[in-house]
């Protein structure tokens, strides 16, 4: 599968990393946060996609009825660029903070999520689509040829998934706050106070209305909202202040969006 990306990898890897194979996933992960600005990044990069390339295997043939080897391949790049981008067991509020096994964890669930997120996108919409079929098949009994074609807004597609990521990985202020992005119509350009406003008043009604567009279980999306609702005002007022230029960062990072459409967005 994909040999040869493999074959690349494993040359970059003996040239800049001899030692590479001997080393852990984790020591990898820490070199190459050390050595980001060096001419070696890109050696431990080749060395931890080697190191995982099983991984990535096992969820290809796990799913394959429904995703191809470049999906698989394009899971396990984001998880190691977010791991070395993010580096979570560096943060003291984060549960894996000093732990040394944290990187192998931060791959580990970042690509699980992707799959749950696939899933989960590919459910959704194949209800809507189905529900779109029946709708226009009912029109045609009683329109003939006037029924029209479903059409989904290809931007808000994009969003919702990457909603759906955020939540995935417990990343909750983002999760809520894009999904607001998307159906409050709301900006960060023109609507930052009313966005605090609406992230502090997520109530059990939002949450039933959350949960049913993303296909997910009530329960957890209330317990992801108690975490928002609880913030004191002012800490959303910061994470705000720097949500634009978070937002670009994450999603050039996984290449999900146009990053200059993120503050402007309707």
């Amino acid at each position: 599968m994909l040999e040869c990306f493999k074959e690349s990898y494993l040359e970059c890897a003996n040239l800049l990393i001899p030692e590479w194979d001997s080393m852990s996933k984790n020591n990898l992960v820490f070199e190459a946060i050390e050595k980001k600005d060096t001419k070696y990044y890109d050696g431990y990069i080749s060395a931890l996609m080697l190191k995982y390339w099983n991984k990535m295997t096992a969820y290809y043939h796990k799913c394959k009825l429904v995703i191809t080897p470049e999906d698989a391949h394009t899971w396990l790049v984001n998880a190691i660029l977010y791991a070395l981008e993010k580096h979570p067991w560096t943060n003291p509020k984060s549960s894996i903070y000093q732990d040394k096994n944290g990187p192998d964890k931060v791959i580990n669930r970042f690509i699980e999520s992707r799959r749950v997120t696939f899933y989960q996108q590919l459910n959704r919409y194949n209800r809507k689509i189905n529900s779109a079929i029946l709708s226009l098949d009912s029109l045609s009994d009683t329109y003939a040829d006037a029924n029209t074609p479903y059409v989904e807004d290809e931007h808000n597609v994009e969003l919702e998934g990457i909603v759906m990521e955020c939540f995935n990985l417990k990343d909750y202020f983002y999760a809520f706050l894009l999904d607001a992005m998307i159906y409050e119509n709301y900006t960060l350009h023109k609507h930052s106070k009313r966005l605090v406003t609406h992230l502090q008043s997520i109530d059990d009604n939002y949450c039933d209305i959350f949960a049913g567009r993303y296909n997910l279980n009530f329960d957890r999306v209330k317990r992801a909202s108690s975490y928002i609702t609880r913030m004191r005002r002012t800490t959303i007022n910061e994470r705000m202040s720097t949500a634009p230029e978070e937002l670009k960062r994450r999603f050039k990072l996984w290449g999900l969006l146009d990053v200059n459409r993120i503050t402007q967005y309707r």
